[in-house]
């Protein structure tokens, strides 16, 4: 029992050192200081140099991000795996692998949560967030560990709110897997494998071998059984943005209502909706698509370097790169 005032002596060291730069620095506080000090301002350097130089700006925000996601996945690691979440009743009767659930209980991997008809059920997911489940939902727990919290929506909706480095928490649908990159959101699917994303902070990645999606906050995207995700749009687009980017989803590839719709949902589109244009890249071809890059190169320019021939051929790193810039103008 010796150390343990030591400890306490080293932990009010390392606090002191973050107040007022008293007492000694923790390793890893030492470590994020000397990876960040070529950023530092000179001294003899204007201070408003930070303010005016939007470049600038955005590299430290970058960098910052970067090591609190690295300093931030250092600690969940560290985080022992279990084999089992809590949940807690909310309303109804729950059950839990056929059985009633009382109050509250335990969620083992590979046991089905079911809420039926009024009832609704709170699941702690480990110490990175909490899975609410609503009524008629049927849900399985499928791994739960520090590398990985996986669950399987087959039918209702959930609502979860995550604090957590990207891709630890995951939910596989029908058609769709549902990728938590640090956010809050509800995911439903109906009898038919079908459903809708909402994001309402962070962002999520759907994952499906054909339209794969990104969905930030705000934004919607629905599911269908036949084609997987459509589209992503943001709620706030305009009533004749969403129309005709429904119509001509719905419309065959190629017929004459597709080609009268695209050029509408092109024009209609705000700097915001480079959202759904940067995926229609993706989901269209040939004229249609070079279509598609002028109007959303018009929104939002190309990366440095990058090039229409590399951006009309879908390349990796150029479209990820344009996908930072039209995150970047929302």
């Amino acid at each position: 029992m010796t150390h343990a005032p030591v400890q306490h002596e080293a932990n009010e060291q390392a606090s002191a050192y973050l107040w007022d730069a008293a007492g000694v620095p923790d390793e890893e506080v030492s470590r994020l200081e000397r990876a960040l000090s070529p950023l530092a301002l000179k001294r003899d350097e204007p201070q408003a140099l930070a303010l005016t130089s939007p470049h600038r700006n955005r590299a430290l925000l970058t960098v910052a991000a970067a090591l609190l996601g690295i300093a931030c996945s250092s600690i969940w690691v560290l985080r022992p795996a279990r084999g089992e979440l809590a949940i807690t009743v909310l309303a109804g009767a729950p059950l839990v692998a056929s059985n009633p659930l009382h109050a509250s209980g335990a969620w083992s991997v590979g046991e089905w949560l079911e809420t039926g008809p009024g009832g609704r059920a709170q699941v702690v997911v480990s110490d990175i967030g909490t899975v609410t489940v609503e009524a008629s939902s049927r849900v399985r727990l499928v791994a739960t560990g520090r590398d990985e919290h996986r669950l399987e929506l087959m039918r209702g909706t959930i609502a979860a709110v995550i604090t957590a480095p990207p891709r630890l928490f995951v939910v596989e649908t029908p058609v769709a897997t549902a990728v938590d990159m640090g956010c809050a959101y509800t995911l439903s699917v109906d009898d038919g494998g079908g459903g809708v994303l909402r994001v309402t902070s962070g962002w999520v990645e759907l994952e499906h071998p054909k339209n794969p999606s990104r969905v930030p906050a705000g934004a919607v995207c629905t599911v269908d059984p036949g084609t997987g995700p459509a589209t992503p749009y943001f709620e706030d687009a305009s009533a004749q943005f969403l129309q005709t980017l429904r119509g001509w989803e719905a419309a065959a590839p190629g017929s004459a209502e597709a080609a009268d719709l695209l050029p509408v949902v092109l024009a209609s589109a705000r700097l915001r909706d480079g959202l759904s244009l940067w995926h229609l890249m993706h989901r269209t071809e040939g004229a249609d698509r070079q279509m598609v890059f002028d109007r959303l190169a018009g929104l939002v320019p190309l990366p440095e370097n990058a090039t229409a021939a590399q951006a009309l051929v879908l390349s990796k790193g150029v479209m990820d790169r344009w996908w930072g810039e039209v995150r970047w103008a929302w």
